[in-house]
């Protein structure tokens, strides 16, 4: 059944894909991006390359504190993809009505296809860490182990992290207009930031109550840290065990409440509103820019996707700000950082439509239009972000204003860079072009090297003007590809 499902998921996509145009060439596509274990190889050979660099650290560690680190380190990285994965594709196969065809049957937890299928995509992120784990396997078999398991854990706490946000805030038809509609949304952001934020909050904790009150036991009890007994292995097992009886009732839980929204999605309505009907005349980039807030306004497990560089910066803001200080360097590494982790937000921004494209079709709506309707819509939050981050860095050191024009532009550059990239075919037909790992990391790697060349003046240059001519490489960059973009 997961395989029935992930093939039409593949064609619905190719469907709405523009680069692909004739039968013969649909065919050919079809052909391939259906074929799951095809797709899952190719991605996960690209993440097994990433993952082999991080071995070495884990071979050439003095000690155990060192080991315990990296891998601390990158047990986050399949965590967040899997949470970031999860959270968009439960709302585009809901958007899609993949699982339509399922409701008349008597399935008792249709949910599980879901997992099936996003599980699917979730294969190349845990093989990431396998090497680190091989690397264990050598230093200590029994540790190499423990860690396997681990990184399992990982995949799965992001996996049910994603499940409960969908099933909480992503399932609810909601009617509501006016002030009403903008203050639900505000607290529909609010409530999944929270959400969020919940596992720093508890990392916080724990180091609060290490330092002031003592810990209970030798070690910390929550994953990440838990990883540090990796090499008491009794310890750890128990630690294992304790987090995989809290993780899979809640698993099955979210795949319960999953499928039931699925099957009778909640309805909620003030009841009858009286509000004024207003005709306003917007450009269509403008245009397309509110239709994408407001769609990832009711959407709210997309809209997780789409915080992905605040979920990124937050921890790297809160370790700095705990510090008492904030350097230029540091300020500046995370406004590039911010600027880089745009890129991801195309995931979500295009995956907005769903079934609405052939209807956008209609509309008097170039390709250059839709594409640069998009970066902009996916470079909204990071720029707020930026300029937060930068609010905050101003109470630490005033200079850090002088930033405040690369936090503008940097998004836009990468969010345009990404679009031209994607929307390079030639013709005017607008749709969703595929975007997958291999293209995010291959787009991740294009931006970072664009933004190697706007950071230069900062590098190696010194005073003022440096803050002055990075951000004009910048919008030259960004109107050189948006010329591009239009031929």
């Amino acid at each position: 059944m997961v395989k029935i499902l992930y093939r039409e998921l593949h064609y619905q996509m190719a469907k709405e894909n523009p680069m692909v145009s004739g039968e013969k060439e649909f065919n050919k596509q079809i052909k391939k991006s259906m074929d799951m274990k095809r797709n899952v190889l190719q991605q996960s050979m690209i993440f097994l390359l990433f993952g082999t660099m991080t071995a070495g650290s884990i071979f050439v560690a003095e000690d155990e504190a060192m080991v315990v680190g990296v891998l601390t380190s990158l047990a986050l990285i399949p965590f967040v993809l899997s949470l970031y994965q999860t959270t968009i594709q439960a709302s585009f196969l809901t958007s899609l009505g993949i699982f339509e065809p399922l409701k008349p049957l008597p399935v008792e937890l249709g949910g599980k296809y879901m997992s099936g299928v996003i599980s699917v995509d979730l294969i190349p992120g845990f093989v990431l860490v396998i090497p680190a784990v091989v690397a264990m396997v050598f230093r200590a078999p029994l540790s190499g182990i423990l860690t396997l398991f681990w990184m399992i854990v990982a995949v799965l706490a992001g996996h049910v992290i994603g499940l409960g946000v969908f099933a909480l805030f992503g399932q609810k038809v909601m009617n509501y207009k006016g002030s009403l509609s903008f203050l639900k949304n505000v607290l529909k952001v609010i409530g999944l930031l929270l959400f969020m934020g919940l596992f720093f909050g508890v990392m916080y904790f724990q180091e609060y109550f290490a330092a002031y009150i003592g810990t209970v036991a030798d070690y910390p009890f929550v994953f990440p840290v838990s990883l540090a007994s990796v090499f008491e292995p009794l310890n750890s097992l128990i630690l294992l065990v304790f987090h995989l009886v809290i993780l899979l009732p809640l698993y099955f839980l979210s795949l319960r409440k999953v499928w039931s929204g699925i099957l009778e999605p909640a309805i909620t309505s003030p009841g009858k509103v009286e509000t004024d009907y207003k005709i306003s005349l917007r450009t269509p980039i403008v245009s397309m820019i509110l239709k994408d807030l407001k769609v990832i306004g009711r959407k709210t497990s997309m809209m997780a996707g789409l915080l992905f560089p605040l979920y990124i910066a937050l921890p790297q803001m809160f370790l700095r700000v705990r510090d008492g200080r904030i350097s230029m360097v540091d300020m500046t590494y995370l406004v590039f950082l911010v600027g880089i982790v745009t890129v991801a937000g195309a995931d979500a921004i295009l995956k907005v439509e769903g079934k609405s494209m052939s209807f956008l079709r209609t509309l008097p709506l170039s390709k250059v239009q839709f594409a640069l309707g998009k970066a902009l819509s996916m470079s909204i939050v990071p720029m707020f972000v930026g300029v937060g981050m930068v609010g905050l860095g101003v109470y630490f050191s005033v200079e850090v204003i002088y930033l405040l024009p690369l936090v503008l532009i940097l998004p836009i550059t990468a969010a345009v860079v990404t679009m031209s990239y994607l929307f390079r075919y030639k013709g005017e037909m607008i749709g969703v072009p595929e975007f997958d790992f291999k293209k995010m990391i291959l787009l991740f790697l294009i931006v970072g090297v664009v933004f190697g060349v706007v950071a230069l003046p900062i590098i190696f240059m010194g005073g003022l003007l440096k803050y002055i001519l990075s951000p004009l490489i910048a919008i030259f960059i960004t109107s050189i590809l948006y010329l591009r973009l239009k031929r």
